[in-house]
């Protein structure tokens, strides 16, 4: 029989090398614009959104809200995959970075 109060999580979650499905689902993100001298392309993961991937990697993607109130983010997508039939143009703030290769224009 189970005590009532605190629910114990398995032992493997608090350990120091455990890492999630997440941490290894990685997509190739290439950003290209004329504002840069050549293409970049950078390894996402962790859903993390397109504009934090291009702060992390230090690419200069416009963003004066963050939250897509002014729409100064909006860039043009396009997947590696062909299920990815949605409206090209999303913004960066929102679009999370999932398995797919994805190529960025802005």
């Amino acid at each position: 029989m189970r005590k009532k109060g605190r629910a114990t999580a398995p032992f493997y979650l608090y350990h120091p090398l455990f890492v999630t499905l997440e941490e290894f689902i990685m997509a190739n993100v290439t950003f290209t614009s004329p504002k840069m001298n050549k293409d970049i392309t950078v390894h996402a993961g962790g859903h993390s959104t397109l504009l934090a991937v291009a702060r992390e990697h230090v690419i200069p993607l416009e963003c004066e809200c963050e939250d897509g109130e002014f729409c100064t983010c909006a860039v043009q997508v396009s997947s590696s995959k062909a299920r990815d039939t949605s409206a090209p143009w999303r913004l960066a703030c929102q679009y999370i970075v999932r398995d797919d290769d994805l190529l960025v224009k802005f």
